[in-house]
């Protein structure tokens, strides 16, 4: 007959990993230290290339998003995917995501969106069912199913050369 005994650090843990569940995450930010034409100079935070932050007004209620396009000086570069104005120095940099992706699904089918995914159509969100990142590797041309039947435009100079 064996017997389990309960350790007396088992409330304790409990405790602290309940604790630990209710912290807020963790957030990389930096700071705009300079905008020069198009790019954006931060210290911090600390990303990878590619990865898109959100760039946050230090005067106005003004966000934009940027990317990040590289490194120079132990500075960030960034390149904005948006209007510029309102940003300055100071402005608060944060993570938003680790990779630039668009949400796909079929709710996407029939709706007109803008180039970061964001619907211009006036019929309200969209629900996306994944991510799927922008630079992926292109599909091989080889595997697709070949066109058996072409297209027609109802422009024959177009039908000629592309069918």
């Amino acid at each position: 007959m064996t017997t389990t005994t309960a350790t007396p650090l088992a409330p304790l843990v409990e405790v602290l990993c309940s604790q630990i569940r209710q912290l807020p995450p963790v957030q990389r930010v930096g700071a705009v230290t300079g905008v020069a034409g198009l790019i954006i100079e931060s210290d911090g935070p600390n990303v990878g290339l590619g990865e898109l932050c959100l760039i946050r007004s230090a005067r106005d209620n003004f966000s934009v998003q940027a990317e990040v396009v590289g490194f120079r000086d132990n500075k960030t570069l960034l390149m904005p995917l948006g209007e510029l104005r309102g940003v300055g120095l100071g402005s608060l940099i944060s993570v938003r995501r680790q990779m630039a992706s668009l949400g796909v699904g079929p709710a996407l089918l029939g709706r007109v969106i803008d180039g970061l995914g964001a619907p211009i159509d006036g019929r309200g969100a969209i629900a996306v069912e994944e991510e799927y990142p922008i630079y992926a590797a292109p599909v091989n041309p080889m595997s697709r199913v070949p066109i058996r039947k072409p297209l027609n435009l109802g422009i024959r100079a177009i039908n000629g050369l592309l069918t």
